[in-house]
């Protein structure tokens, strides 16, 4: 029996949404948190909304958070991480790399990208980029770490049609941090009560790094285009 048809029928029935072709090398893996039990069906289901956005994987399953990746198929050279569930901050996901990712790399050297769609998994991000500057890895290999800088919502953020979800980017073949325009948050609706007071970066059209708070708009019989009660605005709009 061939590798690939070894990885199908491992995977067979728990495959989530379409096919791939035969030629495809990616595993698609969504980690599903553990904690606390009685939210985890929901954690499940955003996994299961997670996996039907990624294309061209040999391979769509749902996993534990933790789960080990030492038997996947020898034909994988391309791992995509998602994960659906609670996280403290960047220096829990710097563990996670240390402990999980990086000794993965080495072992079966994988290509490897994850998205990390819980709370502030990039509220440090240039942490994460000096531990990724400092890996030894094969120059056929890249890593590429997406999170979110502050409290979020995660995959319902798409659900919701908002901005709420505050992300930033490391890659192993860039030199600095990833961040998103300012243009797509500044002046837009944040989650008071969840993102009151939590701050992230973006970068202005002029490729300047502009730092934003999620605060109570002012009161300004001059100002008719922001609606909403709470928004991302500079600092300096803050009160």
């Amino acid at each position: 029996m061939t590798p690939i048809l070894r990885a199908l029928l491992f995977v067979s029935s728990i495959i989530v949404g379409g096919g791939a072709s035969a030629n495809s090398q990616k595993a698609c893996l969504c980690e599903v948190g553990q904690y606390p039990e009685y939210q985890q069906p929901a954690f499940s289901t955003g996994c299961a909304l997670w996996l039907r956005e990624q294309k061209n994987c040999l391979i769509k399953k749902k996993v534990s958070h933790g789960a080990s990746y030492t038997q996947l198929p020898q034909d994988i050279t391309q791992l995509s991480i998602g994960y659906v569930g609670h996280w403290n901050n960047s220096r829990q996901l710097l563990t996670y790399l240390h402990m999980k990712i990086s000794p993965l790399m080495t072992q079966k050297n994988l290509s490897v990208s994850i998205d990390n769609t819980a709370c502030s998994s990039m509220n440090e991000p240039t942490l994460i980029l000096d531990y990724v500057k400092d890996m030894a890895l094969e120059r056929d290999q890249t890593l590429t770490i997406k999170g979110n800088q502050t409290r979020s919502i995660g995959k319902w953020d798409a659900a919701l049609g908002s901005k709420n979800n505050f992300y930033a980017v490391v890659s192993s073949k860039k030199t600095s941090v990833t961040y998103p325009n300012c243009r797509d948050y500044q002046n837009y609706s944040c989650l008071q009560g969840v993102q009151t007071n939590d701050e992230a970066t973006c970068v202005t059209d002029n490729a300047q790094q502009r730092r934003l708070r999620c605060c109570q708009v002012q009161d300004s019989p001059y100002d008719n285009e922001i609606k909403m009660n709470y928004a991302w605005l500079p600092l300096s709009e803050c009160y």
